[in-house]
């Protein structure tokens, strides 16, 4: 068995309404008797024997088909997720400014957004790559409209990024 930590892209936001109860009762149904979520936001960590692609499949069904929406859900390995929030390469105790770690299923779109780093006002966000993701600095108050906020929340993104604030993932982690 594996401890995986699943992040479901765009729940409870834009109509899409799964109440964490449910969620978890659909799981377990569906074998992960010891699943737990995190806020309302579609953050998971539970046990598994199959592998990460065949996991994500399976809850893309699974969660899509209970609660009637187009799932799309990040799998990642406990111990990966661990290694991916120590390696957060900014300061991320600073007040003025939100810590965000963006996840992304395909490595062209990962190119594709991290080329925007050099682009991008330092004193309003900044971006890096690190292993199947970006971590980025963002201002509070400018997540939504910043360019690299902007260009993260179109539509064509929705399928493949999520991004989680760094301190969630730390209380996931704990």
């Amino acid at each position: 068995m594996e401890r995986f930590a699943v992040f479901l892209r765009g729940i409870n936001v834009g109509g899409i309404k799964v109440p964490m109860a449910e969620l978890r009762s659909c799981l377990r149904g569906a074998g992960f008797p010891g699943a737990k979520t995190f806020l309302q936001t579609g953050n998971l960590l539970l046990d598994s024997n199959e592998r990460a692609d065949r996991l994500k499949a399976r809850l893309e069904q699974v969660i899509g088909g209970r609660f009637d929406y187009t799932a799309y859900a990040i799998v990642i390995p406990e111990p990966d997720l661990r290694a991916i929030v120590d390696a957060y390469p900014f300061d991320d105790g600073a007040e003025e400014l939100q810590p965000y770690v963006l996840f992304i299923a395909d490595p062209k779109v990962r190119r594709e957004l991290l080329a925007m780093e050099t682009s991008l006002d330092p004193t309003i966000e900044r971006i890096d790559g690190g292993a199947g993701v970006i971590y980025w600095e963002v201002r509070k108050g400018r997540t939504l409209d910043s360019p690299f906020g902007k260009t993260v929340g179109q539509k064509r993104f929705q399928s493949t990024t999520t991004t989680r604030n760094l301190r969630t993932l730390r209380k996931m982690l704990a």
